[in-house]
């Protein structure tokens, strides 16, 4: 119901909700997480912080809190700015999303239904402006880019992402000269441009979208990056809300 209230608008009670909630079961990581999401809607941002140290606290592996616990310290410390969009935080779907506080990664990077190219997104008349002077600079910006429920991502997108973040960090992706347009050369070769990426997920539990264009460790893109695999032994059981 928080969920709810939170998507009608109504965060008083969505926090009310979760406070309440607490009250039974003080050790509940997605309430807590969800607390912190609220109270940083309402302007309250160390009410927001404590939530998400407490959520730290509890399950110190939640990379989707520590990014947003550092990036609202760091606007407490005054580096907000300069260190806003610098992580990424994204999901597969628009359900994990919400969850996470973040975005589709489909939308953030510019991408539409993932049904063109990347350089067809760029051409298109209508879609490509846009992509240049908002989306690219937003690629660029970022260091790490978090994915949630990666596995529901199929090889084709996958690939489509780093031929996207390539174009974006690259030498054609803006007005770069000097010592940058060097760097953005090399990042142009590597595999997502040179980003940093975080996938979230069991690859082999949730079977990507449109399952029959790959999956996306089936990519060249993927072993090209020589992704490294972490495995988390301690289950962290989250309740509905």
């Amino acid at each position: 119901r928080a969920y709810s209230l939170r998507k009608s608008g109504d965060l008083d009670g969505a926090v009310a909700l979760c406070e309440q909630s607490l009250r039974l079961r003080s050790d509940s990581t997605s309430t807590h997480s969800l607390l912190g999401q609220l109270y940083e809607e309402k302007g309250n941002r160390a009410a927001a912080i404590g939530e998400y140290e407490r959520v730290l606290a509890l399950n110190p592996g939640s990379i989707a809190d520590r990014v947003k616990l550092d990036e609202l310290r760091a606007r407490e410390n005054g580096s907000g700015d300069e260190r806003a969009g610098r992580v990424a935080v994204t999901a597969s779907t628009g359900a994990a999303a919400v969850l996470v506080g973040g975005r589709t990664v489909h939308s953030w990077a510019g991408a539409g239904f993932g049904n063109k190219t990347a350089q067809q997104i760029m051409d298109d008349p209508t879609w490509g402006g846009f992509w240049k002077f908002k989306v690219a600079p937003r690629i660029r910006k970022a260091r790490v880019l978090v994915i949630d429920e990666a596995s529901q991502i199929n090889g084709k997108f996958f690939s489509l992402l780093s031929d996207l973040c390539r174009e974006a960090r690259g030498p054609h992706g803006g007005h770069i000269f000097g010592d940058q347009r060097r760097k953005a050369e090399e990042d142009y070769e590597k595999p997502f441009g040179g980003l940093q990426l975080v996938l979230v997920g069991d690859m082999g539990q949730l079977e990507p979208v449109d399952a029959e264009t790959g999956y996306a460790f089936e990519t060249e893109e993927w072993w090209d990056a020589e992704i490294q695999v972490v495995e988390l032994t301690t289950v962290h059981r989250q309740e509905d809300l």
